[in-house]
């Protein structure tokens, strides 16, 4: 086991690692990965949300947005908007199945995915980023 420090540093790191990722899923949207683009948007949002939570000296663990928003609400003492909250649910579904053949009965992920989809994951992790933004410290 290991001993992990929460500095200010470090909630800096995961927050730009986040802001990388939102960057890598618009390519990879604008080039038609769409399973690849709302894995990245996930990631994005999973990051800035552990970053934040990070700043504040707080551990931040597992992939699931809603469980990180929660974290982030109850830390901050107020609830997020409505629309953020579903921004967080919808992201947390692109966690496996954007990326594991296995996760549907028949196709790849990409034959699961269309730009519809990838669009709407970028806009959940810009909304998220923003929520992450302007609760800094």
């Amino acid at each position: 086991m290991y001993t992990v420090f929460m500095s200010t540093q470090d909630g800096l790191r995961w927050i730009k690692a986040g802001y990388k990722d939102l960057d890598i899923a618009k390519f990879l949207l604008a080039n038609e990965y769409y399973s690849a683009a709302a894995f990245h948007a996930q990631q994005s949002a999973e990051k800035v949300l552990k970053g934040l939570l990070r700043l504040q000296g707080q551990s931040a663990w597992g992939h699931n947005c809603i469980v990180l928003l929660q974290q982030v609400e109850s830390l901050l003492n107020k609830p997020a908007q409505p629309s953020l909250r579903d921004s967080v649910r919808r992201l947390t579904r692109h966690y496996i199945p954007s990326r594991y053949p296995d996760a549907f009965d028949i196709g790849t992920p990409e034959a699961h995915y269309d730009e519809p989809i990838a669009q709407q994951a970028v806009d959940d992790a810009q909304a998220i980023l923003t929520f992450v933004q302007e609760n800094k410290p």
